[in-house]
């Protein structure tokens, strides 16, 4: 049996993209989870949150994989990747081997 990934995050502010890469992963079954963020902005106030449990004991995984629009109005993918970088390490994947 093959090892999920705990959790994916979608960053794309293109409704139809995240939906048709959700449905790819799905059919994958590479994912625990897969969650969907549709701006730059939105997927920092997720990792913010990441790692914690929210009402009614919701649990918001760590990603281990991200992707990510480089294309988007507002905060575009560049500048979502340098606010990411300032995140302290419990917000980020913690590689195992």
């Amino acid at each position: 049996m093959k090892k999920k990934l705990s959790c994916v995050l979608l960053v794309d502010d293109d409704e139809p993209t995240n939906f048709l890469n959700r449905i790819i992963l799905e059919e994958a079954g590479c994912a625990e989870r897969i969650e969907v963020a549709q701006s730059g902005q939105a997927a920092l106030s997720y990792l913010q949150k990441a790692g914690e449990h929210g009402p009614g004991g919701v649990v918001y995984p760590n990603p281990s994989l991200i992707f990510l629009d480089i294309n988007m109005p507002a905060m575009d993918g560049w500048e979502f990747l340098s606010r990411y970088k300032t995140l302290t390490m419990p917000k980020k994947q913690r590689w195992s081997s």
